[in-house]
């Protein structure tokens, strides 16, 4: 009996873990990973151990996205940190990068154009980001200074 109780919890056990996530289920049929990605924008972004603030966002949309000036018109940085920086403290870091999955970088779409506007010229140009201050126009929780 313990046997069959044990083999029983086991199996369970097994098929909760192997079943994707929403996350994984989302994002299974994209060309490019949503991890991948993330990683491309710390590198180029130059992210601390905190991740981006709104001033390393700024500066890699204006130097290496192709389009900067149009994408920082029609995606302002305001909107990527209100999308994507959950906890609010002024950081876009790895753990809210993937607990806002439904509101930053949400789709396919967004994955396959952050990989051929910012991650692809980035490595083609070797890229290298540049020193930024955080919260140099910014206040901490992302908002606009006056």
């Amino acid at each position: 009996m313990f046997v069959f109780v044990f083999l029983a919890f086991a199996s369970a056990h097994e098929s909760h873990h192997s079943a994707p996530s929403a996350l994984e289920a989302k994002f299974a049929d994209c060309k490019f990973k949503r991890n991948d990605i993330l990683e491309c924008i710390k590198e180029f972004g130059g992210a601390s151990k905190h991740g981006l603030c709104p001033e390393q966002v700024q500066s890699l949309k204006d130097n290496v996205f192709i389009g900067g000036s149009l994408i920082s018109w029609a995606y302002p940085t305001k909107r990527v940190m209100d999308d994507c920086d959950n906890d609010r403290d002024g950081y876009i870091s790895d753990a809210d990068f993937y607990a806002s999955w439904e509101s930053c970088v949400v789709d396919c779409f967004t994955v396959a154009l952050l990989e051929f506007a910012l991650c692809e010229p980035g490595r083609k140009k070797h890229y290298k980001p540049e020193n930024v201050t955080c919260f140099e126009f910014f206040h901490k929780n992302g908002e606009l200074k006056e």
